[in-house]
This record gives structure tokens, C-alpha cells and sequence, in this order.
């Protein structure tokens, strides 16, 4: 195939990932860089010198770029949450192919305007949940389909991940719910630890490709960080086919966890971690592993997608699910509430590495946690003195309202 080319809208921050990943496919033939459109080049200057004397041409305007730049073929959106829609429609509208970090959106009125755009325009979109190009996870998803431990009951979700407050402090949009007249609805449900609740709702699935849609969820979400959106999730969503998936997530942990996933079925249960799975089923105990290329991945299969010499493994349309998961789950919750204060230790850290970071606890979070995936129960339901009661929501709509979040 001839090389496709590419443009990326944003190199700081994680775009500095998605150009990494170009670089490596000019490497070997699968793309050719031709733009990047940088709103801060005072951030990314010397990289963007270097671009420029490769004959990379330099733009402050994505519009500028989209209207000046004849004949690309494939545009990197490594941007905020707030800007996908925007920048992805304008690039359908010029025809191009979208490469599109996740979440796709914040809302899934505006996955489904999206999706409207690329199906009228005959453009393909991949979204970057880099771990559904894990091989031991596609090793996983095969065997699962195929029936290995039969139909999937229960799928837990854990996230226990920590940030220092510098993690909210690096872009305005970090830890909102709002900014600029835009939903960004920023947590570890949309944002950091969005990748595994998808992740579970794809291993889930008895069809090879897709993901399962949930049907009903309850979830309780709650902060500790000074901030607006939550950093601490306890939620239960029924799936079709009859499947629960449990979710617990905090960026409040005293340690960093590796995220997992868990799987009850009928003959066998199953474990998921980046990297690595074992299977538990009547023929005995299995373990496959294998890593992915994450994001290198992702846009060396839309190349190919686009040639039509592959199916995309992330497409838009497949991540929708998750997004009606995690409105339902705001619109469950109601409120982020926040943790007495008289729970939530704030200090600075004096560990080697991160000394002078200042890091957020919540007094016997951790087991607290625990004991709810062990019980499949949400903090409500257990003695947790600081959790409110919320309704089970039934994901039925095609359009989410997220006012009520603010009071």
C-alpha cells in the first residue's frame, strides 16, 4: 500500500505519544507526516523546529490546517475531552479519517453525532483504548467467544490508581465537569480509567468485535481531591445477555494498583491485567500473555483499515457502550459527593521520586474497596458510614443531560 498521509492536531502532552507512534509508522512505510497543528507552540517549540526542517508544515489552527492542507488522508486527535467532537467533525467534513484519543466524547448524543458524520462521509474512526490491542486481551476475548468457561455472569472492574495534585493542576480541563460552556465530565470514569471499564464491557461480549450494552446501572460517585468531578466509583450495571458488571475505581489509593478485571461464567472464571491473562475453566488452568504497542497499534491498524486490508479493532462504534455505562452512571449518582473531611488525609509526600507532590487519601479506602468487589456490593449497601443511597437508572436514552451534576 502507498503511504497514507498524516496530520495531528496537538503535539504536547499525550500528542507527543501520537507523534512518537507516526514517526514510527514513516519508519516503516505505512504513513507519511505532512502537518501538525500545535495552539501552544511555546510548549513544544524545539520539537516543532525539528518537524520543520523535515519539510513537516506548521500549524497554530486546526481549521487552517484542514483548510489549507489538500490531500491528507488521516488526522491524530490526541486533544481534551471538550474538543473531540469539534475537531473530528471538521475532519469528516473534509473527508478524512480520524484517529481519536479516548473518551470519543463526553456525551453519547455526540458519539452518535459523530458516528452520523463518518457513516455519511464513508470515513472510518478508531478510538485509542490502546489495551483492546493487547494480545493477551484479543487471546482472551478468542477464547471467551469461543465458549472456553461458557457465558460470562459477573465481570468486576478494580482501578486503584493514585494522583498528586499536580495531576489536576497540569491543563485547565483536568478534574471538571465543565469548562468553557463544554462537558468535559473529567474522573477516572471518562478519563484515566475509562480504558478498563470498556475493556471489560468488550471481554464480555460473546461477538467477536463489538461491546455489550448495558442495559440498567447504579452508581455512586463521590471526591476527596478539591475538585469538581469524582475520583472515587462504585457502580453496578446490568448488561444484555443477562451479564453484571461491577465497577470500583478511586484515584485516591495510598499505593498504585495495576487495573484488572475479573470474570465469573457458567463452567470457569477468568482474569485480565495489561499484558497478561489466566483462564480457569473444566479443562483446567490456562495463561496467555503478550503486551501491545498501544497507540502505534491503534493507528498502524487504521492505515491498514483504511487500505482495506484490515477491520478496525477500535471503532467508534463500539466504544458508544461505554459512554451510555458512564452517563448512567452520573445520572445514577446525581451529585459527586464529596468525603467528610474528617475522612480525607492531604499531604505532602516525602517518598523518593515525588517529594513535595501533595497526594489524597481516604481513611480505609482501600479496603473498603475490597470488600465491596469481594461482595459485589456498592458503599450503600455495606457499613459505610459517608455513602448515600442512589436509583438504578435504566440506559434507555439517547441523549444525557449532565445539569443536574452541577446543583
Amino acid at each position: 500500500m502507498a503511504p497514507l498521509r498524516c496530520a495531528i492536531i496537538g503535539i504536547d502532552g499525550y500528542g507527543a505519544v501520537h507523534l512518537d507512534a507516526a514517526e514510527s509508522l514513516e519508519r516503516e512505510g505505512l504513513i507519511v507526516l505532512r502537518a501538525v497543528a500545535e495552539a501552544f507552540p511555546e510548549r513544544c517549540r524545539e520539537k516543532l523546529q525539528e518537524l520543520g526542517s523535515r519539510g513537516v508544515r506548521i500549524y497554530d489552527d486546526y481549521r487552517e490546517m484542514l483548510r489549507d492542507e489538500d490531500g491528507l488522508d488521516i488526522v491524530s486527535i490526541p486533544t481534551p475531552i471538550h474538543l473531540h467532537v469539534p475537531m473530528a467533525l471538521a475532519c469528516f467534513e473534509r473527508g478524512l479519517h480520524v484517529m481519536l484519543e479516548k473518551p470519543p466524547a463526553a456525551l453519547v448524543q455526540d458519539v452518535d453525532r459523530m458516528l452520523e458524520a463518518a457513516e455519511r462521509h464513508g470515513r472510518l474512526c478508531q478510538v485509542g483504548f490502546q489495551n483492546i490491542a493487547d494480545a493477551a486481551a484479543r487471546e482472551l476475548k478468542d477464547r471467551l467467544c469461543a465458549g472456553a468457561i461458557g457465558e460470562v455472569k459477573e465481570i468486576v472492574v478494580r482501578g486503584f490508581w493514585r494522583r498528586f495534585d499536580g495531576y489536576y493542576a497540569r491543563a485547565n480541563w483536568a478534574g471538571k465537569l465543565r469548562l468553557d460552556g463544554e462537558w468535559v465530565l473529567d474522573g477516572p470514569l471518562n478519563n484515566p480509567l475509562c480504558h478498563y471499564v470498556h475493556q471489560a464491557l468488550f471481554l464480555c461480549c460473546p461477538r467477536e468485535h463489538e461491546t455489550s450494552r448495558p442495559l440498567t446501572v447504579r452508581a455512586e460517585l463521590y471526591h476527596a481531591h478539591p475538585i469538581e468531578g469524582e475520583d472515587i466509583v462504585c457502580a453496578r450495571a446490568e448488561l444484555e445477555g443477562g451479564a453484571t458488571v461491577f465497577t470500583y475505581l478511586t484515584l485516591c489509593a495510598p499505593e498504585h494498583h495495576p487495573a484488572n478485571i475479573s470474570i465469573t461464567a457458567e463452567t470457569g472464571k477468568a482474569f485480565w491485567t495489561s499484558g497478561r491473562y489466566e483462564l480457569e475453566g473444566r479443562d483446567g488452568r490456562s495463561e496467555g500473555s503478550g503486551a501491545g504497542e498501544g497507540t502505534l497499534a491503534l493507528i498502524r491498524n487504521l492505515a491498514r483499515a483504511a487500505a482495506g486490508e484490515e477491520q478496525l479493532c477500535s471503532p467508534l462504534g463500539a466504544t458508544r457502550n461505554v459512554i451510555l455505562h458512564n452517563n448512567g452512571c452520573f445520572s445514577s449518582a446525581g451529585t459527586i459527593r464529596p468525603v467528610p473531611a474528617e475522612k480525607v488525609q492531604r499531604y505532602t509526600s516525602q517518598r523518593e521520586g515525588e517529594e513535595g507532590e501533595v497526594l489524597t487519601e481516604v481513611q480505609g479506602l482501600l479496603a473498603i474497596m475490597e470488600e465491596a468487589a469481594r461482595e459485589r456490593r456498592l458503599f450503600s449497601e455495606m457499613d459505610v458510614e459517608w455513602a448515600a443511597e442512589t436509583p438504578t437508572v435504566q440506559l434507555d436514552f439517547d441523549a444525557f443531560d449532565p445539569g443536574p451534576l452541577l446543583g
